[in-house]
C-alpha cells in the first residue's frame, strides 16, 4: 500500500507535464558591441555574423532599418506581414522607446543597433519583449541616424520530450509486477 500512495503522485506529475516543448534563445543584453562608418551591405553581414557567433546559432537574418523618417522596403516587407506593426518615439532626438510587432511574420528582434553621425552601437535584445528603449547617450549623445534590426526567424519548434507515455506505460506494469510479487 506504501508503493502506491508514492506511485500515484509519480505518476499524476508525469501525466501533468505531458506535452508539446519549444525551444526559444536565451535572452541578451548590451551594447556588446561598437561599430564605426561606413555602414553598406559589407557590415550588414558583419553585424550578422557576430550575432550568429554571439548567440551560438546560424540563423540571424537582416529584418531592415528605420532611418527617423521611413522605413528600409526590407522592414517593409516584414511590416506588411499580417498583424505586423513598428512604432518608435523620440525618432529625432538622443532616446526613445520602440515595439516590433512580428505578427504572422514570426520572428524576434535578437539584435539592434543604434546609429548616430558615423558611430553605432550593438545591443542583444531579449527575444521574448521585441520592444525596449534606445539612446544615444553611450555613443556620442547626437541625434539618431539609424536603427537596424536583426532577428532569427520563428516557427513552432518541437523539442523531443522523453517518452511520457513510455514511461507511464513502465509505471503501470512496475505496479501490476509488485502486486503480483506481493500476491505470491
Amino acid at each position: 500500500m506504501k508503493f502506491f500512495k508514492m506511485a500515484i503522485p509519480a505518476i499524476l506529475a508525469a501525466l501533468m507535464t505531458a506535452g508539446t516543448a519549444s525551444a526559444t534563445p536565451a535572452g541578451l543584453t548590451g551594447p556588446i558591441q561598437t561599430y564605426s562608418a561606413p555602414f553598406g551591405a559589407a557590415h550588414v553581414a558583419a553585424v550578422t555574423g557576430y550575432l550568429n557567433t554571439y548567440l551560438g546559432v546560424s540563423d540571424v537574418v537582416y529584418l531592415g532599418r528605420y532611418t527617423g523618417a521611413s522605413n528600409s522596403s526590407a522592414l517593409e516587407a516584414v511590416l506588411n506581414g499580417t498583424g505586423a506593426g513598428f512604432t518608435i518615439t523620440g525618432g529625432s532626438t538622443n532616446s526613445g522607446t520602440w515595439v516590433f510587432n512580428p505578427g504572422s511574420t514570426d520572428y524576434l528582434i535578437v539584435g539592434l543597433e543604434i546609429s548616430t553621425s558615423g558611430k553605432a552601437d550593438l545591443y542583444a535584445v531579449n527575444p521574448a519583449s521585441n520592444s525596449g528603449n534606445w539612446d544615444t547617450n553611450d555613443i556620442n549623445g547626437h541625434n539618431l541616424s539609424h536603427l537596424d534590426f536583426y532577428a532569427r526567424a520563428i516557427g513552432t519548434v518541437k523539442t523531443p520530450e522523453p517518452g511520457t507515455l513510455l514511461l507511464l506505460g513502465g509505471g503501470i506494469a512496475a505496479i501490476g509486477f509488485s502486486r503480483r510479487k506481493k500476491k505470491a
